[in-house]
This record gives C-alpha cells, sequence and structure tokens, in this order.
C-alpha cells in the first residue's frame, strides 16, 4: 500500500471582483473598481492576501457583534411547490406556507388543525342543498355552523358567504357600455386626482380624447367594437375605471363583479398574447393596480394570481423596448415612466412573497433610486436560502430610503419592508433559537401603522386597505409561534394581542374572500394554542393521531417505548426557547365591532382557558380534549357530534 500523502491545493489568485464573483457575472477587472460595481454603486473587493500554500480551506466562525455576516437557515422543512387537484403554485419564501413550515412549533399546530378540520369535513352531509352551492366544500361548512332560525350575530357569516356565492356564480352578460354622463362626472374625475398619481402610465389629455371617440362612435354604432381603434382595449380600461369608484364608494356593488367578468370573458381575447400596443400595457398595469384593490378578484396572501400577469406585462414591455436600455441611448420618457411602472409591481410583490422578480437586472437610475437595493436584497435571500446571510439582509433593508414621490407608495414600502423583516427575524428564530424581541419590536411598528390607518386612512382607501391587511396576516401566521415559545405572563399578554388583532381582522375585512376563507382555521389555531400547557397538549395528540409528523421532525423512531414525558423532554431538548422575552410597548386599539364576526366563536374563551386542565399521571384523554377544542369554538351543527366517534386510546386516562 502506498503511503498517504497530503495533496497541497493548487494557488490561483482571484482575476475578478468578489461581488462579480458572487453574482456570476462577467467582470471587466478594472481598479479600483469594476464597471459592474460602479454602475450599481456597490464597493468593489478584489481578493490578494490569500495564502498561496494553504492546505485546506479555514472555516471562521462569524460573530454578528463585531458587523460580521450571520448565517442563518431559511429553507422551508415541506414542498416548495403545492399542487392540488384545481391548481399548482410555487410557495415563495416569505408566503404563509413556509413560515409554517419553517417552524416546528406551528408545523405542529397546523398538523392539530388539520386533524380538526379533516373531522369536521366528514361530518358535513354533502347531500343536504343549500343556497351556496357555488362556494367550495371548505367554506359550505363555515356557512352551516352557527346557523340559527333566529337571526343573531352569527347570521353575519351567512351574510357573506351569500355574496360570494353570487358572485361566484354571476354570468357573463353582454356587454355594454356605461352611463357617459355619469362616467365623466364620476368615474373619469376620481381617476386623474385619486388613481392616476399613484399609476401615472397615461397621458391624459391622450387618453380622455380617446374615451370621447369611442362613445361617439357608440352612439353612431351601438355595441359594435371597432378592434382597428382598438375599442375593446379602451372599454376595458373605462370598465376598470369605474371600478376603481365603486370599489371607493359602493364596494359590495355587482356591477364590480359584472364588469370584472365582461373582461375576462369578452375583452381579454388570445390576440393580446400575440402582440401588443402601448397603450394596451398601460391597460394591463391598470388591471394590476385594480386586481390589488378588489377583493372580487384580488390575488390572496401568494399573490400567485399575479405571476401570469405580469409575465404578460413584462413580456410585452420587452417586445416593445421598454426596458433598461431606456436609460441608455433611448430618449422615449413615456416609456420610462411605464417601466417604472412595471418594475415597481415586480419588485413589490416579490418582497412580499420571497420570490424571484421576473426581471432581474437593474440599474442606479433617478426614477428608481432604491431598485439595486430592492435586488441585492432578494439575492441575497433567493439565491441560497439555507446559507442567508441574515446581516447583509438587514444591512441592505435598512439602506432603502423610501424616496417615493407619492405618499401613499412611501408608506406602503415601509410596511413592506416591515413585512420582510419580520419575515427574517422569524427565520433567525427557528435558525437560532433567539430573536423573539426583534419580532416583537417589528410588530410594534406595525400595530402604531395600523392604528394611525384605522383613525385617518390614506386615500384611496380601497389601495391603502390591501397592504394592512396583507401585513396583520402575517403577524397572525406568526403570532402562535410565539405564545407556544413564552412562558407566563409573557404569553397571557401575547394571547391577548393576538385576540385583539384577530378580531380586528376578521371584522375589518371579511369580504376578501381569502380572508373569509382563513376565519375557520384562523379561530381553531386561537384555541388550540391559548390553552393552558398547550404545547404539550398539541404534541400529545400528533403523537396518536399522527406520529409520523414528529417521527420527520426528529422527535422519535420508536414511539411505542416512548413514554409521555420522555417525549416533551425531548421536544424541548431540540427546540426549547431560552431567551427572555419583553413586554408589548404599544397596542392595538381594537374597536367595538356591533356585530362581531370573530368573538362569536368564542366568547370569554380567555377565562376558559385559564382554568386549570386537571389531568392524572401527566397525561390526556386525546378524545377529550378534541371535543374541547370543537365546544369552545361553539361549533352547534357538531355538538352532537359522538364522542366514540374519536379514537380512544389506552393509558391516556384522566
Amino acid at each position: 500500500m502506498l503511503p498517504s500523502v497530503t495533496v497541497r491545493k493548487r494557488y490561483r489568485p482571484t482575476l475578478v471582483c468578489l461581488n462579480c464573483r458572487r453574482r456570476k457575472t462577467k467582470c471587466d477587472r478594472e481598479k479600483p473598481a469594476c464597471g459592474n460595481c460602479v454602475k450599481i454603486g456597490e464597493t468593489c473587493f478584489y481578493s490578494e492576501h490569500a495564502e498561496e500554500n494553504a492546505v485546506k480551506k479555514v472555516k471562521y466562525t462569524y460573530v454578528e457583534d463585531l458587523g460580521l455576516p450571520e448565517i442563518i437557515n431559511m429553507t422551508p422543512r415541506g414542498f416548495k411547490i403545492s399542487v392540488k387537484r384545481s391548481a399548482a403554485w410555487f410557495n415563495g419564501l416569505f408566503s404563509d406556507i413556509a413560515v409554517i413550515e419553517r417552524d416546528p412549533y406551528l408545523t405542529i399546530t397546523d398538523e392539530v388543525v388539520d386533524i380538526l378540520f379533516e373531522t369536521m369535513r366528514n361530518t358535513f352531509d354533502r347531500r343536504k342543498q343549500d343556497y351556496v352551492l357555488t362556494l367550495p366544500n371548505s367554506l359550505k361548512i363555515i356557512t352551516t355552523y352557527n346557523s340559527k332560525p333566529q337571526p343573531s350575530e352569527e347570521m353575519l357569516f351567512h351574510q357573506i358567504a351569500k355574496e360570494f356565492s353570487a358572485i361566484r356564480s354571476a354570468p357573463v352578460e353582454d356587454i355594454y357600455i356605461p352611463d357617459q354622463k355619469e362616467f365623466w362626472t364620476r368615474y373619469y374625475p376620481h381617476f386623474t386626482g385619486m388613481i392616476h398619481p399613484l399609476l401615472p402610465i397615461f397621458d391624459l389629455e391622450e387618453l380622455k380624447s380617446l374615451i370621447q371617440k369611442f362613445f361617439d362612435h357608440q352612439t353612431k354604432e351601438p355595441g359594435v367594437l371597432n378592434e382597428k381603434a382598438h375599442e375593446s382595449t379602451i372599454l376595458m380600461t373605462i370598465y376598470l375605471i369605474e371600478n376603481l369608484y365603486l370599489m371607493e364608494f359602493d364596494s359590495r356593488n355587482m356591477t364590480i363583479q359584472k364588469n370584472i367578468n365582461l373582461i375576462k370573458g369578452k375583452i381579454m381575447n388570445y390576440k393580446w398574447f400575440q402582440k401588443t400596443t402601448l397603450f394596451q400595457i398601460r391597460t394591463f398595469l391598470l388591471l394590476r393596480f385594480h386586481n390589488w384593490c378588489s377583493y372580487h378578484d384580488n390575488d390572496g396572501s401568494r399573490t400567485n394570481a399575479n405571476d401570469g400577469l405580469m409575465g404578460l406585462i413584462m413580456g410585452h414591455c420587452n417586445s416593445l423596448g421598454t426596458t433598461w436600455q431606456l436609460w441608455t441611448n433611448i430618449d422615449k420618457p413615456e416609456f420610462r415612466i411605464i417601466w417604472a411602472a412595471a418594475l415597481h409591481w415586480d419588485r413589490k410583490l416579490a418582497l412580499l412573497t420571497g420570490s424571484d422578480p421576473l426581471n432581474t437586472r437593474t440599474m442606479k437610475v433617478p426614477e428608481l433610486p432604491d431598485d439595486y437595493l430592492v435586488i441585492k436584497f432578494l439575492k441575497c435571500c433567493i439565491d441560497d436560502p439555507n446559507k442567508l446571510d441574515y446581516t447583509l439582509a438587514m444591512d441592505t433593508l435598512g439602506r432603502l430610503t423610501f424616496e417615493k414621490e407619492h405618499r401613499l407608495l412611501q408608506w406602503e414600502l415601509r410596511i413592506v419592508v416591515l413585512m420582510a423583516k419580520l419575515s427574517l427575524h422569524h427565520g433567525k428564530l427557528n435558525h437560532s433559537n433567539t430573536g423573539i424581541i426583534a419580532i416583537i419590536r417589528v410588530i410594534e411598528e406595525l400595530i402604531t401603522i395600523w392604528n394611525e390607518y384605522f383613525e385617518t386612512p390614506l386615500l384611496p382607501i380601497s389601495y391603502s386597505r390591501r397592504i394592512v391587511e396583507l401585513s396583520m396576516n402575517k403577524a397572525l401566521v406568526i403570532l402562535p409561534a410565539i405564545i407556544l415559545r413564552v412562558q407566563d405572563p409573557h404569553k397571557h399578554e401575547v394571547i391577548q394581542l393576538m385576540n385583539k388583532l384577530s378580531t380586528t381582522y376578521f371584522n375589518e375585512f371579511p369580504r376578501f374572500y381569502h380572508v373569509f376563507k382563513r376565519l375557520f382555521i384562523y379561530k381553531l389555531t386561537f384555541n388550540l394554542v391559548s390553552r393552558q400547557d398547550s404545547l404539550n397538549h398539541l404534541i400529545m395528540i400528533l403523537k396518536h393521531e399522527r406520529p409520523e409528523v414528529l417521527e420527520k421532525m426528529g422527535i422519535f423512531k420508536d414511539h411505542a417505548d416512548m413514554t409521555d414525558e420522555d417525549l416533551i423532554k425531548a421536544w424541548n431538548n431540540k427546540y426549547r426557547h431560552v431567551e427572555t422575552p419583553c413586554h408589548f410597548k404599544v397596542d392595538i386599539k381594537c374597536k367595538e365591532y356591533q356585530s362581531n364576526l370573530y368573538s362569536s366563536s368564542y366568547q370569554n374563551t380567555i377565562e376558559k382557558l385559564e382554568k386549570t386542565h386537571t389531568v392524572k399521571s401527566d397525561t390526556i384523554d386525546v378524545a377529550q380534549f378534541l371535543q374541547q377544542v370543537f365546544d369552545l369554538t361553539e361549533f352547534d351543527r357538531f355538538y352532537d357530534i359522538d364522542i366514540d366517534a374519536f379514537p380512544k386510546f389506552e393509558n391516556v386516562l384522566y
């Protein structure tokens, strides 16, 4: 046998700068700074002091206090692509699903909620006819629970469900032309005064002239659309302008859905996917704006409905030369405005979901002063999420200046950045078991913004309410993880906050379709995590109902020989939180809602949950626990569930 020989690694001096090497872009090797770094405004570094005879690469331990990188793992445990019978979608790094899959405490809570929901679905009689047959089965369950012969506050469920049912079943009617007088006296002034400053992509004189010519032609030939004059595009713009007015002043008007159906069914034709004009791109951007404001046809928390529309917009921009080349040798100011608007929506939605933007190129230009920082942050997070540079990501967010011409856009970007920080702090909490204090501080900043919004909202409300809804949902997704990690009296304080936040959220935004869908799940989640000794209860339920979940998390292999006490101990050894939490200094100003959609599900629940849950030998009756969760949620239609239908386990008795 030949003797072992230590092979020395050949040293090759790094010729390209470290930034280009990280970005995997071609470097011109100019010194003291290469052309790429000069263009995007980064400090250029070259590696000139490597050891020539290094036998192996030295691994350094980085310390955050010294200003050096702190690397965390933000990769979700589950699949990044979700598939169901009706759709498939990619879950971004900051999406609700990714947040839950990253956090072991949220993972077990979500699994137990699924057990309860599965039991509830099994009790639903699909043969019964209801006036909400156009809703999915998950929402039919919502409408049947708490149904009573006498009107009560619970009837609000049926009221909202009936509206959603009418919206989903609304037929595609024949094309109609809005009243010209009403358009010019109501809808158009609202558009020019409130909407166009947020989306200044139209030449208003040109737009007014095109619309007037359209109305004149309709007077001569009613119902006939001249495609050569792009009258279908003009009519779509008219519908969108009308909808934006109605969403602000009459948001429950069914004309909104009628216009949406006409746009989808008769005006958006296949030709738009082949070629386009500048006016059509502007209309598409207006549709993107409209979908953000509308709770009839919005994107949901994943914004997955956005991807196809934004892909179409970016593709048409490229086909017309509306790209970054506009800032080189092409003098087209109106094109730059359109490109800046397209990038605004591309970057904002990427920041919200933690997904790749559709256009990853950037430049430092006056019209988009912070764009290169947004791209730098997204690449830091998304390129390699299992080795995310937390220090660099937070520093990049801190350098954003929020330089927007419109006050509402500045305010919106501030909330988007706080949501990104919240996701990063939560990722650090899962990686290093520290970060609750940072999460609390960000939620306090958001609470201050929410309080200001509900007192004096920025106009138009249809636009500003959307980002408030998204940010409140982000906090509600993360708060159960904080509750399960902390002990009293801090735990009780977070429970109270989640109670108030949930009450505000579901009573302020119940007519957003995705908000209404979350209602049952969030109620069950609250009742589960708010119980005394809730963590132990969750672990015990999974041990008996879904032991494979704990096995995948590395808690045990042979659960048959593992006592309940050893199981709890194993969990605490792996996931126990050691950071000392602090109090919330800001409290959300929860209103007194006359018809409270949320609190009807757990009146006096806080007081009930504070009572000691007496058990013998540190064990619980799983069936009894599940029944109690149902009782606390007041599933009136399910009180007759046979307790014997739940599985019974030996050695798990009171």
